[in-house]
């Protein structure tokens, strides 16, 4: 199914993952599999502007947070874990679901801290506490002040190994900027 998906054919992916599910339904990495092809042709029929496409859209976006939310269920692979969290806070996000999407951003950052504990490589690692912080990503209204927690989850001793460096520096002085609009 990889080599179909990578390549982007992803209805023959999505044949041979749902066929593997009608055989081990409760296999969490053919549900990862089918989570990540059911994000792809979100992204696709999400962009086209024809009426069945956007209805396709919302079949495959809600497909990914039933799968996402399997897989935080049952599953206890720290990586299809991490993979699911961050898919669902995307997928709520863009379904309007503001506090489950920071819900699970909060939880993505806490998994991560949690695995950067456990690494030698600190540094090498770091990356993954920050994937899908981009640009706008507190910008709600949430009245929860999200960015103020993760900027505050940034303190934690685990980071005194990378407080320097300049990712981690970036992404800090963004987080400030996210949490300046709230009071803290």
């Amino acid at each position: 199914a990889d080599g179909y998906s990578s390549r982007g054919y992803y209805e023959k992916a999505r044949d041979i993952l749902e066929d593997g599910l009608r055989q081990y339904p409760e296999t969490y990495a053919l549900m990862h599999d089918l989570m990540y092809v059911s994000d792809s042709q979100y992204d696709q029929a999400k962009q086209s502007e024809a009426e069945e496409q956007r209805a396709l859209a919302q079949k495959y976006r809600n497909e990914v947070l039933r799968l996402g939310e399997a897989i935080l269920d049952g599953c206890t692979d720290d990586h299809l874990r991490h993979d699911a969290t961050q898919l669902l806070c995307y997928a709520y996000k863009d379904a309007g679901n503001t506090e489950k999407a920071l819900d699970h951003l909060q939880n993505a950052a806490k998994h991560a801290i949690r695995f950067l504990e456990q690494c030698e490589n600190k540094e090498e690692h770091t990356s993954l506490l920050f994937f899908g912080f981009e640009d706008g990503a507190f910008s709600t209204g949430n009245t929860d002040n999200t960015a103020a927690e993760v900027l505050c989850a940034m303190e934690e001793p685990v980071f005194d190994g990378i407080r320097n460096a300049d990712a981690f520096t970036a992404v800090k002085d963004e987080l400030a900027l996210h949490a300046a609009k709230w009071k803290v």
